[in-house]
């Protein structure tokens, strides 16, 4: 009998080490630092991610991350990566970030500000790659708003996919987009996007499936679209 109490219980402690674990839960504000391997930090968690972040957006933009697990932010605010939520561009994103296949779950932003998406602002040499954001809800009543990206300038975005919905509720000239609202700033820049899709609904004054404006863009490349588009005066 003891024997088969033992093997119970060795059984049940295994089951519960194996489940994820409470500390996984964010409450949108705890932070949390993560461990850096050959210059990028390893990102698994949200608390990680949030830490990532803030540590962007304190001048660090160049900072370099992979996600390790799949992360969930279930629901809480989020404040872009690249930009503290003031509309300008004194804060940004240059690093790379590698999603290694992982997701980000439960994105949420309701902003009043430029630049919302899970990043704000990329520029330079960024290069965003092998990120999945899933079930997101993501509106601005201002300009450029993308489900991975808000403002594009510069750098690479290839290999990433968005569910979820993207809304810019400006009244008259702001952008939409499902991977990037508004995409390269000038004709000396053209970044591209590459292997990216688009699984949701966006809207805006000017809504795009995959960016909301590419006037100064590369050419997109490779990329497929599974959603809804609304725009008016223009939408594509």
């Amino acid at each position: 009998m003891k024997k088969r109490i033992l093997s119970a219980l060795l059984a049940l402690v295994l089951v519960l080490g194996s489940m994820p674990q409470a500390s996984r839960a964010w409450n949108g504000a705890a932070t949390m630092e993560p461990q850096v391997d050959g210059g990028v930090y390893q990102i698994g968690s949200a608390k990680e991610l949030a830490w990532f972040r803030d540590h962007v957006n304190s001048g660090n933009f160049a900072a370099k991350a992979a996600l390790t697990e799949d992360i969930d932010l279930q629901g809480n605010a989020w404040l872009p990566i690249g930009s503290i939520g003031d509309g300008y561009v004194t804060t940004y994103y240059s690093g790379t970030f590698d999603g290694q296949g992982h997701a980000i779950y439960g994105l949420s932003i309701n902003a009043g500000y430029n630049h919302a998406g899970f990043f704000g602002y990329v520029k330079d040499s960024a290069y965003i790659k092998n990120l999945r954001i899933e079930q997101a809800s993501i509106e601005s009543s201002a300009n450029n708003v993308g489900g991975i990206v808000g403002t594009f300038a510069n750098g690479t975005i290839e290999n990433c996919s968005f569910s979820g919905s993207v809304t810019n509720s400006k009244s008259s000239t702001g952008y939409a987009g499902g991977s990037v609202g508004y995409t390269g700033l000038s004709k000396d820049t053209l970044p591209p996007i590459k292997a990216c899709a688009t699984f949701g609904a966006i809207s805006g004054p000017y809504a795009g499936v995959i960016t909301g404006d590419s006037k100064f863009s590369a050419p997109i490349e490779c990329s497929y679209n599974s959603g809804s588009v609304t725009g008016a005066p223009l939408a594509g």
